[in-house]
């Protein structure tokens, strides 16, 4: 496999790195996982999808959806919640097996996926303890619970449904210069969150402390781990 490490001349040099199993193989068992939820997901609950999906950008189905709430508890939830964590941990996984890994280590390409997906579940952990403190401090409602939620999994579907295909064709056709424009789709979907989650903010008064939430709780995660690969990529 190839792999990008940083040389003690300095820059970076492609090299080939030493690995006891198949990247590919277990890449493509999850893929293939991934695919029937999201075959089944348009196929038996098209209108629910279409909602989850169109929810961050367009205000009247957010309204909608935030209004009755029955997106919830629907068995969508079943197939897409799954659906976005293999999703995730797949990105993940290319992250730190092409490019975090130093190049004489070896190690189970499975084993890599299995971190990887926990180190998600932490972050969904550690956020979901927050949100919960955030909440009970500054006096959230059920109904502001719940548009705060929503207004999360409108924004991990958008970016599931943009970053499998983008991931499908950068392990598949060896087209890692895709990732850049992910990072452009990241920040519009990212940014259309932070707004609506502001406003929401806005309208109780907690303009400032959900700022300081957010670049804590949220941010900061993103640039441990950039930092991290970063570290373990020289």
């Amino acid at each position: 496999m190839e792999k990008m490490f940083y040389s003690e001349q300095g820059g970076f040099d492609f090299g080939r790195v030493p690995v006891n199993d198949f990247f590919q193989d277990t890449f493509t068992i999850v893929a293939c996982v991934v695919l029937v939820l999201m075959a089944l997901c348009a196929t038996f609950y098209r209108k629910e999808l279409r909602q989850l999906v169109q929810g961050l950008f367009a205000s009247r189905i957010s309204a909608q959806v935030i209004r009755d709430g029955a997106v919830l508890r629907e068995r969508i939830m079943l197939l897409l919640l799954p659906c976005i964590v293999f999703v995730q941990s797949l990105f993940l996984y290319y992250i730190i097996y092409k490019y975090c890994l130093p190049a004489d280590f070896h190690i189970s390409s499975l084993l890599v996926f299995f971190v990887s997906l926990g180190l998600f579940v932490l972050d969904v952990v550690f956020k979901s303890l927050a949100f919960r403190f955030f909440s009970f401090m500054f006096d959230y409602d059920k109904n502001d619970k719940m548009e705060y939620l929503l207004q999360k999994l409108f924004y991990l579907t958008d970016i599931t449904f943009l970053l499998f295909p983008l991931l499908i064709a950068v392990v598949y056709l060896n087209l890692p210069k895709i990732l850049w424009g992910y990072l452009l789709l990241f920040l519009v979907v990212y940014s259309a969150m932070f707004v609506r989650l502001f406003m929401l903010n806005r309208k109780k008064g907690n303009s400032f402390q959900f700022f300081l939430y957010f670049c804590t709780v949220e941010i900061l995660p993103y640039i441990i781990v950039l930092k991290t690969a970063l570290l373990l990529g020289k």
